[in-house]
């Protein structure tokens, strides 16, 4: 996955949820991905949305800035780099 979200503009990070790392009802699994502009996140959402990846469909929702910062990308700053 994280291939083929480099391959798209804008790209700028990725977040796969591992064990014990379940926030926000994210589970083991789900992908956080990160872009500079709205257009690289609509590029990945077309690309990806409705698309079986693994045998599993994904379905690709928007994720509110201040939540992923405060809730998700900030815990695992914390938990696992410092």
């Amino acid at each position: 996955m994280k291939e083929e979200l480099e391959s798209i503009p804008g790209f700028k990070r990725v977040k796969v949820i591992k064990n014990e790392e379940e926030r926000l009802g994210a589970e083991k699994g789900s992908v956080f991905a990160e872009f500079h502009s709205l257009e690289g996140s609509e590029k990945a959402f077309k690309k990806l949305n409705g698309r079986i990846y693994d045998g599993r469909k994904i379905t690709v929702v928007y994720v509110d800035e201040t939540v992923y910062f405060t809730e998700l990308f900030l815990y695992w700053y914390i938990y696992y780099i410092l």
